[in-house]
């Protein structure tokens, strides 16, 4: 489960933006954006956490991240052939814990993972509401090399990233099946523990804001 909210976060911080908030409109556009106020996050050195200031400025960071991102279908997608095992509380809980999981965990990480990686942009598509930006990365140091794209799509008149794809392995598919395997051989009471434990980590290694 920590795998993809990592790679998830990494993806966060690929290309230093020029753009505007109000400026952005396309989807690439959003994307620069999108990863300027990511890379003003404030993140707490090892073993250390946010103090009262640093926490109220990251309050005012996230509110515009979050404004970037679809959580409604984010956090829909993983719960949703899963009702049937599911009660309507624990498809509360668990959408609500994913949605907290991506800001405190993916929202609090830095960009010094992308120092000196190479990045190769792709042309965006379009089909019907969606666009899709390819981006390929290579890190020569970690030998690694990850092939992205970001999904985005109108909801009401706002542009939102609603999935990303990892070596063409959606994100919110990947977590539909997490999700099912822990469902099927542990039970829907261990999903949602697990995700509070996660939570849980993450608090009191940073001090995340939830």
């Amino acid at each position: 489960m920590n795998k993809l909210l990592t790679v998830f976060t990494l993806t966060l911080f690929t290309l230093t933006a020029s753009l505007s908030w109000a400026g952005a409109k396309t989807p690439l556009e959003k994307t620069n954006v999108l990863v300027d106020i990511l890379q003003k996050v404030t993140t707490p050195a090892e073993g250390q956490k946010l103090n009262a200031s640093q926490k109220a400025a990251n309050t005012k960071i996230y509110a515009q991240l979050d404004a970037m991102i679809d959580f409604k279908r984010l956090t829909e997608g993983p719960v949703a052939p899963h009702r049937k095992s599911l009660s309507k509380k624990q498809i509360k809980t668990i959408k609500g814990l994913f949605k907290d999981a991506i800001r405190n965990i993916a929202y609090n990480k830095s960009g010094s993972f992308f120092d000196g990686a190479e990045l190769t942009w792709g042309e965006p598509t379009t089909k019907g509401k969606q666009t899709d930006v390819p981006l390929d990365i290579f890190v020569e140091e970690e030998d690694l090399e990850v092939s992205l794209v970001f999904h985005w799509a109108k909801t009401g008149k706002s542009l939102q990233l609603f999935d990303l794809s990892i070596d063409d392995a959606s994100l919110v598919k990947d977590y539909q099946n997490q999700f099912g395997k822990i469902i099927k051989e542990e039970g829907a009471k261990s999903l949602v523990t697990k995700l509070k434990k996660r939570l849980d980590e993450a608090q009191k290694k940073h001090g995340t804001i939830s």
